[in-house]
C-alpha cells in the first residue's frame, strides 16, 4: 500500500518536473530566437551604415499564423540598404 502510494507520488512530482522542464525550454529557446533576430537586424542595420546608407522601408508582405482553425493576419515591414550617391 505505501509502496504503492510513493511511487504515485514519485509518478507524480516527475510528470511535473518534466512538464516544468520542458516550459523552460520553450521559454529559452522562444528567447533565443528573439535575441538572435534582433542581432542579425543590427548587424544588417550596422553593414548598410559602413557602407554610407540607411534601411528604407520598401514595403510589406503578409503572413498568416494559425490559431486553432482561425487565421490571424501578421504585416511584416521589409527593408533596404539605400545608398545615397
Amino acid at each position: 500500500m505505501i509502496r504503492e502510494m510513493l511511487g504515485w507520488l514519485l509518478d507524480l512530482l516527475f510528470d511535473d518536473f518534466l512538464f516544468k522542464l520542458l516550459m523552460v525550454i520553450l521559454v529559452s529557446v522562444a528567447i533565443a530566437l528573439t535575441w538572435g533576430a534582433v542581432q542579425e537586424s543590427e548587424a544588417e542595420k550596422s553593414e548598410c551604415a559602413s557602407k554610407g546608407g540607411e534601411m528604407v522601408k520598401v514595403g510589406e508582405y503578409t503572413s498568416y499564423i494559425m490559431v486553432g482553425k482561425v487565421p490571424v493576419p501578421n504585416q511584416v515591414p521589409e527593408y533596404a540598404c539605400e545608398v545615397k550617391r
